[in-house]
């Protein structure tokens, strides 16, 4: 009798166990321990060079406390590894009881060890605070490109041309350049996408053999209505002309090279952190995935905008509170 009671009594306390921890349609609810974080993400790639870090920002007393919830790469397959190539897993290493002062969460693009956020932010958005933090991370959000990042994000599918030309050798050999621009020099990229004074990250533009996956950059460049770093290009075949005022480049492929209007090359622009070289970034603007036949001068208006395809990056994040 006593050993049936004492069942009676386990069996009592299980139930309640069970009551308590079911929502009213039955399901068991699993509560996750306090700082628990979930991370999902789109369209980030992979990187061969360097890593992404997301970050949380705790705000109290108008003083900002960044935390690292640690650094991923991409692999082939499209998803998030740590820098082992281990499934990624992230974690909050301070007060959980602190949690509350969440306000920002943030990935950046990191090349060195410093415990604080790079200045190449890739995207941010602000937190909601509840039993669950939760915030949206766009290219947009205040802390990555903001007013930028939302001009690139509602872009139109039209946003720029490009056209084969060398001016400096007043067209002898037009089919070996390539200029972000028309006949004339004129740009026709939207308004709103020059990068503002003090940013750290530039353009750079690319002509890309796609049969042998070689890049050959046309110069960096912070807007579209005026020259990039290096003019022309440094081809010694350069001619005594003016070059157009705008971002190109002549004799791309080299004095020798290729014409760019054989069917071989594609052409784009990449959004690069100003310490990246020699490998365009993943964050790929305006393409065109072939440069079709075009004659000298003839612009090829069909740039495509990633931000109308929905191909920039986007994340989601929630943190229990």
């Amino acid at each position: 009798m006593v050993k049936f009671k004492y069942l009676l009594l386990v069996l009592a306390a299980f139930s309640i166990i069970v009551y308590y921890g079911c929502d009213d349609a039955g399901n068991v609810i699993v509560l996750n321990p306090k700082g628990t974080i979930g991370f999902s993400q789109t369209n980030l790639q992979t990187l061969s060079s360097g890593n992404f870090e997301l970050w949380l920002a705790l705000d109290t007393n108008a003083v900002r406390t960044w935390y690292s919830l640690g650094r991923f790469n991409i692999n082939s397959a499209g998803q998030m590894v740590d820098l082992s190539g281990n499934a990624m897993s992230f974690k909050y290493n301070g007060d959980t009881n602190r949690l509350g002062l969440s306000t920002v969460a943030l990935v950046t693009y990191e090349t060195d060890s410093d415990p604080n956020p790079s200045p190449y932010g890739i995207m941010s958005g602000t937190l909601t605070i509840g039993d669950t933090i939760r915030g949206d991370l766009l290219i947009s959000g205040s802390d990555a490109l903001g007013g930028l990042g939302a001009t690139l994000l509602n872009s139109p599918n039209y946003i720029g041309d490009y056209v084969l030309s060398s001016p400096t050798t007043n067209q002898a050999q037009c089919f070996k350049g390539l200029w972000f621009c028309d006949s004339v020099g004129a740009s026709h990229f939207i308004p709103g996408l020059d990068l503002p004074g003090g940013s750290h990250w530039k353009y750079e533009g690319w002509v890309v053999d796609v049969q042998n996956t070689i890049y050959y950059s046309t110069g960096k460049f912070t807007s579209f209505n005026s020259a990039d770093q290096d003019g022309p290009g440094t081809a010694t075949c350069n001619g005594p002309n003016p070059p157009f005022n705008k971002p190109g480049q002549e004799f791309v492929t080299g004095c020798s090279g290729a014409n760019l209007n054989n069917g071989n090359f594609g052409v784009f622009i990449t959004l690069q952190p100003e310490v990246l070289s020699g490998t365009p970034f993943f964050i790929k603007l305006f393409l065109r995935d072939v440069i079709q036949t075009l004659q000298c001068g003839e612009r090829d208006v069909y740039f495509r905008s990633l931000g109308y395809e929905g191909k920039l990056p986007s994340a989601h994040i929630t943190i229990a509170n």
